[in-house]
Formats: structure tokens, sequence, C-alpha cells
């Protein structure tokens, strides 16, 4: 059942979900969150990796200050090979093992931006135990598969995404459903956050970031905390989908993520999340979770190597990376939980320029001179 698009951050999430915008092919996700954000950030623009950045200057200097990261890109195909209208499609990102099956749906986006039909023709036989089980786990292990054309254009060089539909609401469950959620809905966010925010004097820096190719190894965001860039002082705060896994509910508000599949955060960042989240409680429309989504990696993990600290926000994921019931299919989340992350986001931004102390800074003005720790020094 279609549902009317009464909030602005869902416009933004349609509009975006039509653009197919698969690792390396996100121009047109940046071009049009340049065009939606330029009037109501002080600057914003691409680095030399293309990544683009949002900054909202602050009113005070050496205070705290946030950068809010999304990536553009989504996991699919690339026309790599084309020989005799057969061709070889390099798979870009994890993707579900039934991209790969035979006569599955795909569509190539040619120079004109126009939609291609085609579907799989075959894909080499798994070769070594490696790619076994990485099938047995439900991922395409292929490098490459195939698949034939008839059409008179020589298309190499193109992405290719799945055939599923970009964007509908299940209005009886709260759900939205799109191609490329994965990571779509933290783009929305941050540029809806940042346009809500704008005109508001907020102390300390905040930045919008939105990177490329993530879903090929954090490229672009490994790319951007290797330049420095961004300060070293700013807090990281990732904003992304994972996986739903078990303690983690659809529909139970935005998830404070406290690490990914490789490394756990820090919790000097995650200290305003908590205060933050702990500020919007009150109200009914307002709900949090908190774990680690080890599901997968996300650009947190990037800047962390590089000497940022960290922290980690994450929308629960159906269907991540299209992987749905034996078919490709349509990612999804939930409406209530976007809003959620909306609402955590604009209030942490509300929250740059001031000191709160960590959740170990706690531990130790709370309990190391209790006297239920002197007691330890009595005998027994």
């Amino acid at each position: 059942m279609k549902k009317k698009l009464k909030k602005p951050i869902l416009h933004i999430l349609s509009d975006l979900a039509k653009i197919p915008n698969t690792s390396f092919y996100e121009k047109e996700i940046s071009d049009y969150i340049f065009k939606n954000l330029k009037d109501f950030v002080d600057k914003i623009y691409y680095d030399e990796f293309g990544n683009l950045i949002a900054h909202k200057k602050g009113t005070k200097n050496n205070v705290p200050s946030f950068a809010f990261v999304s990536h553009m890109d989504h996991p699919g195909f690339e026309v790599v090979g084309n020989d005799n209208d057969k061709l070889e499609l390099k798979t870009l990102g994890g993707v579900s093992k039934y991209a790969g099956q035979k006569n599955n749906k795909l569509l190539i986006i040619n120079s004109d931006n126009e939609r291609i039909p085609i579907t799989v023709s075959y894909k080499p036989k798994i070769t070594n135990k490696i790619q076994d089980a990485r099938e047995k786990e439900g991922w395409l292990a292929n490098d490459v598969i195939f698949s034939n054309i008839n059409h008179d254009q020589n298309i190499i060089n193109h992405q290719v995404i799945f055939d599923l539909e970009d964007f509908f609401i299940d209005e009886k469950n709260n759900l939205i459903h799109m191609r490329s959620a994965d990571d779509l809905a933290g783009c929305s966010s941050i540029l809806q956050a940042l346009k809500n925010i704008s005109d508001q004097n907020i102390d300390g820096d905040v930045f919008g970031i939105f990177t490329r190719a993530e879903e090929v190894g954090l490229l672009g965001a490994i790319a951007l905390a290797e330049s420095g860039v961004i300060p070293i002082e700013t807090n990281i705060i990732s904003v992304e989908t994972s996986s739903i896994i078990p303690g983690v509910n659809l529909g139970g508000g935005v998830i404070i993520r406290t690490g990914d599949r490789i490394s756990t955060f820090d919790d000097s960042a995650e200290k305003y999340l908590i205060n933050a989240a702990n500020k919007l409680v009150n109200n009914n429309e307002f709900k949090y979770q908190r774990k680690l989504m080890g599901a997968g990696g996300c650009e947190a993990s990037a800047f962390k190597a590089f000497g940022y600290k960290v922290t980690g926000l994450a929308y629960p994921l159906g269907n991540w990376h299209n992987r749905g019931d034996k078919k490709v299919e349509e990612e999804y989340i939930s409406i209530f939980d976007l809003n959620t992350g909306l609402s955590l986001i604009e209030e942490v931004a509300k929250l740059s320029g001031m000191e709160f102390p960590s959740f170990t800074e706690k531990m130790k003005s709370n309990f190391i001179n209790s006297s239920e720790i002197k007691r330890l020094k009595n005998k027994w």
C-alpha cells in the first residue's frame, strides 16, 4: 500500500532511491546532496577522492565538534567486458548468492542514464573451499558473472543494479522498502539534520560527510581519514544501516552502535550520543537501542585506524544487501527508526561545544573513593 510522504526526510530518501549508486558511480547521488544542502551550510566541497564534505561552522573555537558520516554507494556490478554481446560483470561489494543465479534480472545504466534490462546467463563454478563457505553464508562468491545482451551499444564500464523497486512504503507495518537503504538512509538523515539546524547557533563545528566506495573496502573513508582534512579532534559518528541481529528490534528505535565487525568504538565519543538520547527519552516518539553491530564494517573503523575518536548510529536493516528469502529483494527499514535517528543526530549536534565525563571517568569519580571499596582494605 502506498503511503503519502508526510515528512521531508522521506521525500529526500525517495528522491535518492531513484538514483543508481553502485560503488564508484556515486556522482549523481553526490550532486543531489550538494544541490539540496549548499544553501544550509557554511561550506560544502569535494575532497580529491570525490567524498562530499558539508561544514556548519561553530561559534566557538577549541570545543567538541562532530562529523556525521555515511556512504553514498550500494553493492552491485560493473560491466568490464563485452565480447560479441556477451557481457562480463564484475561484482562490486557483497551481494546475495541469488544475484548470480541464472535468469536473475539486472539493469545496466547506460551513458544516457537509461535502464537496460539484462538477465544473468551463467556464473563460473565454485573452485575452492573459501568460495564454497562464502556461498553457504548466503553471499555470491564469484568475482564475475556473465550475461547476454542484444543491443547496438558498446556497453563497457557501466554500473549494473538489481531490477528491484526503487522505493515504496508499507503503511501497515510502517516500513520503507528500497533497493539501496544501505546507506541512503544515512545520507538522507544527515542531509535533513543539517537543514533542520541550519539557522541555529551551535558552539562547535558540525560536519556532514558522504563517502564513496564503502562497499568495496571503506575506500572513500580511508582516503579521507588518511588525508587529515577533518581535524583529528573531531568526534566521528558513523550513520549506517546494519543487518538485524539477535537483541535488536526493527521499530525499536535507532541503535547506538558500540562497534562493528572490525573494531569496538570509543566511549569518549559515545558519551555524546548517550547524553543526547537520554534527553530525548521522555518523548513518547523516541526510543533507542544500544548494541555492537558486528555483521559488517562501517566508516567509524576507517577513521579509528587513523587516530580519530569514533562512535556510530545504525538503523536495523532487513534483507541486508538485498539478501531476501531465496531471491534478491528490496532492503527495508522502519520509518520510526529513521525518525528517531534524525532526532538524535540533531540533538547531538546541539551538544557540540559541551563537555561530558566519559563512562570510565564517571566510574573513577563514583567508585574509587566509595566506602564499599574501602572495606576491601579491611581484613577478612
